[in-house]
């Protein structure tokens, strides 16, 4: 992380993936407030390098929302969650599999 921050710069989007990954294993340790921390790093590079309608925008979207539904909040869950799957519906169509499993997601917390 530290030599792609000095190599590349703050905001680079293999930084945000840097970022993406850390929010992962603190996701996977039970402690979802330092990976939602992590993940809107990643997603304020990710909008600003890549733009709003990208799917790694949309992949960090749905790993918000699947920290928030972890934790507990539904309702920050489903707002996180309708923007990633409006992303990969609009880029990848109903039929692919991300757009679908951020419906079963969707679907989950209803």
């Amino acid at each position: 992380m530290a030599i792609d921050l000095k190599t590349l710069g703050a905001e680079h989007p293999l930084v945000g993936t840097n970022f993406n990954n850390i929010g992962g294993a603190y996701d996977k340790k039970g402690e979802y407030d330092k990976a939602i921390g992590y993940y809107k790093k990643s997603l304020a590079i990710y909008l600003k390098t890549l733009g709003a309608k990208h799917p790694s925008v949309a992949a960090s979207y749905f790993n918000i929302g699947a920290a928030y539904k972890a934790k507990g909040d539904k309702t920050k869950a489903m707002a996180y969650l309708l923007k990633a799957k409006a992303i990969y519906l609009k880029m990848l169509g109903a039929e692919h599999p991300q757009t679908k499993n951020a419906q079963g997601w969707i679907d989950s917390l209803k």
